[in-house]
């Protein structure tokens, strides 16, 4: 059975990190794909997809 972003998220917020590498593969080129468009350069930085998708998992109701 395949969770929804919503159910990874809720996952993450109870601690499960592998729910959060899950969302990582998702949409890990997705980030890369916007900050080479912001800044018009690649950032080959593995911690960068982790680091955007924190703050707004942080700010998640729980």
């Amino acid at each position: 059975m395949t969770c929804t972003d919503a159910e990874l998220v809720d996952k993450v917020c109870k601690g499960d990190m592998d729910a959060f590498s899950v969302l990582i593969g998702k949409y890990s080129n997705a980030v890369y794909g916007v900050a080479y468009g912001k800044l018009g350069v690649f950032i080959p930085h593995k911690t960068l997809p982790k680091r955007f998708l924190l703050k707004p998992i942080a700010n998640y109701p729980t």
